[in-house]
Order: C-alpha cells, then structure tokens, then sequence
C-alpha cells in the first residue's frame, strides 16, 4: 500500500536531495573540533582519544541532522537500494587497504583505521533514513 507521504515508484533517483551535503558538514565539523585535541600531539606521544572519536561521530551526526531536517519530507522507496549500495561500497575501503598492505606490519593498523571510518559511514548512511525532498526545478 501506498500512502501519500511516499514516492511513486516510477520516480527517478536524480529527483530527490540525498544527504551526502549534511554528512561532509558533519564530518567537517568533528574534525574541526578534533583539531585542538590531535593537532599539538604526536600519535607516537599520548594522543587524546576523545579527539579522533570526534572525527569518526561527525558523519553520525550529519546522519541525524539530515534525519530532523528531512522528518516531513515524502518517503524515498528506492533510497533503502542505494544505501545498501553505498553501504557495500563503502565497505570496501578496508577490504582493499588488507589486500593492498597484506596485513603486514602497518596493514593491520591501517585497515583497522579503514574498519572504523568505513563504519562511521555506514552507521550515517543508516541514520539518514529514507526521506528524500524534492530538488527544485
């Protein structure tokens, strides 16, 4: 059943603002607020972790920033399609960093890193939901 909130089916996906805007706002953000707590201290010192989580909550937060601005708009039927899609390729961001490095040395670290940010992503994708607006003509 269809409701009047939701979009047709025939509709394309180029008619509707996606929230990749509020994710890079989102993530510009945290690292701007991560910046004082990581800028004057080398890694190889004791870095404050609260900082580098920063970075990783901003796209979140972008997620759900869109998610308020968007709470009236029409439901997106295929915007599930695309987020399992960007999801997957998202994901594949570690996969290649483990192959790339081999797992050795500083591979492990590094698709670690790749893992956590990959997955900050995802969970933004995820959060964003399904409403999409309509993009003006």
């Amino acid at each position: 059943m269809t409701t009047g909130r939701e979009t047709p089916a025939g509709c394309c996906d180029r008619d509707h603002r996606g929230p990749l805007l509020y994710f890079a706002v989102g993530g510009l953000v945290g690292a701007a607020a991560a910046f004082p707590l990581v800028a004057a201290i080398p890694i190889s010192a004791d870095p404050n972790p609260l900082g580098y989580l920063l970075v990783l909550i901003g796209v979140p937060i972008g997620g759900v920033m869109y998610r308020l601005r968007s709470r009236h708009w029409p439901i997106d039927r295929t915007a599930r399609t695309r987020q399992i899609r960007a999801s997957l390729a998202t994901l594949l961001l570690p996969g290649t960093i483990a192959v790339l490095t081999r797992m050795q040395a500083e591979g492990a670290g590094l698709t670690l890193v790749g893992a956590l940010v990959s997955a900050s992503v995802v969970v933004g994708i995820f959060v964003a939901g399904r409403r999409r607006g309509r993009k003006e003509p």
